[in-house]
């Protein structure tokens, strides 16, 4: 059985969608619907500054991912 994640580790909070990833329910969906709101905020940056959030953002969730993860 693998570990439960420490939600008040900022850095499991990261790698799971800020609990998003830990829902029962529908995890992929309810990281849609934490994804919106985002969207919402950055969708009227210029093309630049939106594609170096977002890798900014990518890179970030895989360093937490594999931070936290047992295997590679």
């Amino acid at each position: 059985m693998t570990e439960r994640p420490h939600w008040s580790d900022p850095v499991h909070l990261i790698a799971f969608g800020f609990g998003a990833g830990g829902s029962l329910v529908a995890p992929g969906t309810m990281g849609s619907v934490l994804a919106f709101p985002f969207w919402l905020l950055l969708r009227n940056l210029s093309p630049i500054v939106y594609l170096g959030l977002l890798d900014l953002l990518f890179a970030l969730g895989v360093w937490a991912r594999g931070t936290r993860s047992g295997s590679p």
